[in-house]
């Protein structure tokens, strides 16, 4: 797969005040490399944070290009649809 692009601009690192506020909504969870996190086109899925490692966002193969790596996200960056930090009720 590729290296993916800088992803900085677009995904800024979560400060300490802003990683404990969404911190205190989250329940924390373990995964193994190779796990699924979520998929496009899921109807829900969570926002997480990345608090150690890093999760790769994966484009899927297609008949015009392979799978690639569009993004990496390390610690104190968050992964899911920005929508999910205002969404109502939240």
């Amino acid at each position: 797969m590729s290296t993916p692009p800088a992803v900085d601009e677009a995904y800024p690192t979560l400060n300490g005040e802003q990683w404990a506020r969404l911190q205190a909504y989250g329940i924390p969870q373990e995964t193994q490399a190779g796990s699924m996190l979520f998929r496009a086109g899921d109807s829900s899925y969570d926002l997480i944070l990345v608090d150690s490692g890093e999760v790769d966002v994966v484009r899927g193969e297609t008949s015009d290009a392979p799978e690639a790596i569009v993004a990496r996200h390390g610690p104190g960056r968050f992964v899911g649809e920005l929508s999910l930090l205002a969404a109502p009720g939240r």
